[in-house]
């Protein structure tokens, strides 16, 4: 490999020592948008009284405001595709808020569920709100076709890695 190759970041720099072909490892670079959004969040959360809250904790709130308020605990982890476990931590946080409730179902007690208590219904308007900054923010200056072709193309990416 030629030493001229341009090592203007850290990240052209990895792809040049690693033997990558692009000009800059756009993994790293999703990552660092990724956390940027969940810092652009938490401290729009955290100014609505909502410390410590991240963007997973507005997925699951978002998948049961959807759902009509209630939803089995495997059917969230399966959504999230996260572990039993991260699940539950995320939704302690939840209810230590008020925002949503365990309850066991009657008919089987290995089955929880997860539910909003009315402070949790009230807090759809808050994170829909928080949720149109990010993107407001996010996708400042494009276009329409813009947004499009980005959602487009990340899509795409994540299923090829999915294969």
């Amino acid at each position: 490999m030629k030493k001229d190759v341009e090592k203007s970041s850290a990240s052209n720099y990895a792809c040049y020592r690693w033997g990558c072909m692009v000009p800059a490892h756009i993994v790293w670079k999703i990552g660092a948008l990724k956390d940027l959004a969940e810092k652009f969040m938490g401290s729009r959360l955290a100014a609505l009284g909502y410390e410590g809250l991240v963007p997973s904790h507005g997925g699951i709130m978002a998948m049961l405001f959807s759902a009509g308020g209630k939803l089995q605990m495997k059917e969230i982890v399966d959504r999230l595709n996260r572990t039993k476990s991260t699940v539950s931590e995320l939704v302690n946080k939840l209810e230590q808020y008020g925002l949503v409730k365990r309850c066991e179902c009657n008919v089987d007690g290995r089955v929880c569920y997860v539910s909003l208590t009315e402070k949790g219904r009230s807090f759809e308007k808050d994170l829909a709100k928080v949720a149109a900054e990010l993107n407001a923010a996010l996708y400042k200056g494009f276009s329409d076709e813009e947004k499009s072709t980005v959602e487009s193309l990340v899509l795409r990416m994540k299923e090829n890695l999915s294969e």
